[in-house]
């Protein structure tokens, strides 16, 4: 690739080779005679979770008469350790890395700021760079090159936008609170409850939370998702339930909603202090259930002419839409342990096979 041919930001899908390796393998290490690189195909760079650590290879190119810098942006915000290496022009190898497992603090500045791990590559010269992935949520592995200026004027623009939602979440979670604290209508403290864990949800996801609230002295913890979930779970269903479920008059609905959301906590509970992985695509798999159960039960109240199950309706029919358009994604990594693949053996000359 040469970075003098981009003019904003180019996707890496050509001449670019992968591996999958054991979490303990060093750059030095990574030979020819000891592990088989294999062209990266559009399947490869699918998110599924991964036991070992993935190494991309590629080369980079200037054919301009000065230096130039480009940033690399891998996969999403929320990995856990992203690694790049390259040849300098003397001949020695740098590193920049990022992801959740490290303080902001111990970040380079493009890392630290924006999420991107910058490269240099001197005039006329060509350089080899690896990149390595290890991650405890799902791994991605599409690539993507940025001019800098380019990627500062996406990253405001992202920003605005997410800045927008949150604003309408943090209003929205403010009226709840106020409609709780003076009526004490334990229903609108649930709603506030649940406003806050899509909040927490949307920063996390979106990388805004790591780069501009959480403390740089801190790594960011891969639960926060999950913690955002727990927080959704409980607000929006204990809300929808007091409202209108209770309302209703059905004993077994009243139950089967208490059971499906306990055991939606109970996988998000394992989530977080069991398999992250095994429990993340069982929480969101029987989500969708539940999610359809709350929509069905603000229906029929909107059918006897409740107004307030109007919005909360259209709040869970978007939600539920939102989880269908989720679902392949969700099916491809069932069951977690025929999905997630184990460490390949350690050094042994044994090829490791492509995924």
């Amino acid at each position: 690739t040469d970075v003098v041919a981009i003019s904003d930001r180019l996707p890496v899908t050509e001449r670019i080779e992968w591996c999958l390796t054991s979490t303990d393998l060093r750059r030095e290490q990574l030979g020819p005679e000891t592990w088989r690189w294999a062209p990266l195909t559009p399947a490869d760079t699918r998110q599924v979770f991964e036991a070992g650590a993935a190494w991309l290879r590629l080369q980079r190119s200037n054919s301009s008469a000065q230096s130039i810098e480009r940033w690399f942006e891998i996969g999403h915000q929320r990995m856990s350790d992203v690694q790049l290496h390259y040849r300098d022009v003397d001949g020695t190898w740098r590193l920049e890395r990022l992801g959740t497992d490290m303080p902001r603090a111990a970040l380079g500045d493009g890392a630290r700021a924006d999420g991107v791990l910058p490269a240099t590559v001197a005039e006329g010269s060509t350089t080899q760079v690896l990149i390595r992935v290890e991650t405890a949520s799902l791994m991605a592995l599409d690539t993507v090159l940025w001019v800098p200026a380019a990627y500062l004027d996406h990253r405001v623009q992202s920003d605005i936008r997410l800045a927008v939602a949150l604003g309408t979440l943090v209003l929205a979670a403010l009226y709840s609170l106020m409609k709780f604290l003076i009526s004490r209508e334990l229903q609108y403290g649930m709603l506030m409850l649940g406003l806050v864990g899509e909040a927490i949800i949307e920063t996390t996801r979106t990388g805004f939370m790591m780069r501009h609230l959480w403390p740089e002295p801190l790594p960011f913890p891969v639960t926060m998702t999950v913690i955002g979930g727990i927080c959704s779970l409980l607000g929006f269903a204990g809300f929808v339930y007091l409202a209108i479920i209770t309302r209703m008059g059905s004993p077994r609905l009243e139950l089967l909603v208490k059971l499906w959301v306990g055991a939606v906590l109970l996988f998000q509970l394992y989530t977080i202090f069991g398999d992250y992985s095994a429990g993340t695509v069982l929480w969101s798999t029987l989500a969708m259930p539940l999610i359809f159960v709350l929509t069905l039960a603000s229906w029929q109240s909107l059918r006897r002419g409740e107004g307030i199950a109007t919005w909360i309706f259209l709040t869970f029919l978007i939600m539920g839409m939102i989880g269908v358009s989720r679902l392949p994604a969700v099916s491809e990594r069932l069951p977690p342990a025929l999905r997630r693949r184990p460490p390949p053996l350690p050094s042994l000359g044994i090829p490791s096979p492509p995924r």
